[in-house]
């Protein structure tokens, strides 16, 4: 190939692999201001099903816990409970707040000043099933940490889909001094769904129920660790109500929060660290 022809060549080349490393960032979603609500959320995905929606309201950061495993014992997808990340310094000012849809790196940035007008920042990104929220700033005073679930007990006659209503058992939730682990156990194979095949006309290997002995859950704990403030009940976005467990910081620490998601059958609660 002549000089000039190999050039061009690695030019164009060059030219090309440059664009495609930085065309994600001319799709990046950014946001100015804080959100209404959950349904101004942004996707955040990790590995094997796990994922968050992510915003920020009322001067903290919010996050709702998913994982595409974590179906009940009516086939329904089940979020894993409610998150809410309070700033030190009274939470951030909503005017301030911005917002960033990382997609090159698979991360959700988010800025602000708190109300005694220290900047703060945060990312947030998955390793694997583990949602890490990270921010590297020192402010005097303590990050509150609530984690919230409307299953913090039997629950019944709820209008779960158009047309029946459904109860719903606890979720088993252990609050630990520095840290908090909870999960939802479906019942046991039905045993009557092989008569039920058979009255399809199906045989009885055919009749497999993925919901049974469903287990899913989180957990979550933080670098230079958490002191455990105590529970409340909490009625937060359109629940009908529900419970919180609050957890601290220590004062002007940087904040590295790791939040272990996991769905799986028989999967053993030590699945979840703590």
């Amino acid at each position: 190939m002549p000089m000039r022809s190999f050039l061009r060549a690695f030019a164009l080349f060059f030219a090309m692999t440059t664009l495609v490393r930085s065309a994600p960032a001319d799709f990046n979603v950014v946001w100015t201001g804080a959100s209404r609500d959950s349904l101004d959320s942004m996707p955040l995905s990790g590995a094997r099903g796990a994922g968050a929606n992510v915003w920020v309201q009322d001067g903290s950061l919010w996050l709702y816990l998913g994982h595409n495993g974590a179906y009940d014992e009516h086939g329904r997808l089940l979020k894993l409970g409610c998150i809410r990340l309070t700033p030190p310094g009274g939470g951030l000012d909503n005017a301030t707040v911005r917002q960033e849809l990382d997609l090159a790196r698979g991360r959700i940035l988010v800025s602000g000043v708190n109300a005694e007008g220290k900047k703060l920042s945060a990312a947030l990104w998955f390793s694997g099933e583990n949602l890490l929220v990270e921010s590297p700033d020192r402010l005097s005073g303590v990050w509150e940490i609530h984690y919230a679930t409307w299953r913090d007990e039997p629950r019944e006659k709820l209008k779960l889909d158009m047309w029946q209503t459904h109860k719903v058992p606890a979720d088993k939730i252990e609050a630990r001094p520095d840290s908090i682990v909870w999960f939802h156990r479906n019942a046991d194979y039905d045993p009557l769904l092989p008569l039920r095949a058979k009255r399809q006309g199906l045989a009885a290997s055919e009749a497999f129920d993925t919901t049974s002995r469903r287990v899913f859950g989180g957990s979550f704990a933080a670098l230079g660790g958490l002191s455990f403030v105590g529970t409340d009940t909490v009625k937060w976005q359109d629940w009908p109500g529900g419970r919180r467990w609050t957890y601290r910081t220590a004062p002007r620490t940087p904040l590295t929060l790791v939040v272990a998601l996991r769905a799986a059958e028989n999967l053993a609660p030590a699945a979840w660290p703590g």
